[in-house]
Order: structure tokens, then C-alpha cells, then sequence
């Protein structure tokens, strides 16, 4: 299915959820090397069928350059509920967080101000969250 990597004819590919679920076949061809995800907030629940298919779609960037950037990029708040955190963290740092189990234990009951601050610097290099007033004009 789909053409090889070698012959597209462009460097950035702008597309629906629709379509990557539609094309999960083609763009699993690909050689992705970045990805960024507006409206990550789909991307939260465990049982996502987007997640699902960007799951086949990413393997083969990472097997030919060994690395994946992956940008998540949402307005939507995560509403306090550590599992929906892990999904998106564990999407795109599959290495760094690896157990939910793990996370909870750690993150679920926040009480403390170093709590806070290790949540906020595991966060950072990962989650880029725009803002109203970065986007309206």
C-alpha cells in the first residue's frame, strides 16, 4: 500500500483526523520524521481510535531515523485527571513513561509543592500548550 517514502514530492503533509484514519495503510508507508498534533486532547483516552492508527503510522520513521519528534499541541485543559496525562506522555516518550501504574502512584495525589514542580519539569520538554492570546489576532 502506498508509494515509498522516496518518492513524495513533499515535506510537509497537513491533514484531518479523518483522513489519518482513512489513509492509516498509506501514511504507515512513510518514513515520518516529525509529527505535531493539534487538538491533542483526542489523543487522551486510551481506547482512541486516532491513537490507535498513529500507532501503526509512526514504527517506520522510527526504525530509519531512530528518532520521532512529536509535538502535542492543545487549548483544552486536561481537567486534573492523571491517566488522560499519562496517555498523551506516554504517546510520545513511550521510554520515559512507561507505567501508568507508576505515574499514579506518584502523580494522582498531588500535595505538595515539589510534587508540582517534578510534574511541571517532566512537562515541559514535552506539552506545548497554546493559549487564546497566542493564537487570536
Amino acid at each position: 500500500p502506498g508509494k515509498p517514502s522516496d518518492d513524495l514530492k513533499f515535506q510537509i503533509l497537513v491533514t484531518t483526523y479523518d483522513e489519518v484514519i482513512k489513509d492509516v495503510e498509506e501514511l504507515a508507508g512513510v518514513a515520518w520524521r516529525a509529527l505535531v498534533v493539534d487538538e491533542a486532547h483526542r489523543l487522551k483516552s486510551l481506547n482512541s481510535r486516532l491513537l490507535e492508527c498513529l500507532h501503526q503510522i509512526l514504527p517506520k520513521g522510527m526504525r530509519q531515523y531512530g528518532f520521532q519528534h512529536k509535538v502535542l499541541m492543545t487549548g483544552t485543559p486536561l481537567q486534573n485527571n492523571t491517566q488522560e496525562l499519562w496517555s498523551l506522555l506516554h504517546f510520545i516518550d513511550t521510554a520515559k513513561f512507561p507505567s501508568l501504574d507508576k505515574f499514579q502512584e506518584t502523580f494522582k495525589h498531588i500535595s505538595s509543592e515539589q510534587q508540582v514542580r517534578t510534574l511541571q519539569a517532566q512537562l515541559m520538554p514535552h506539552l506545548l500548550r497554546r493559549v487564546k492570546e497566542d493564537v487570536a489576532g
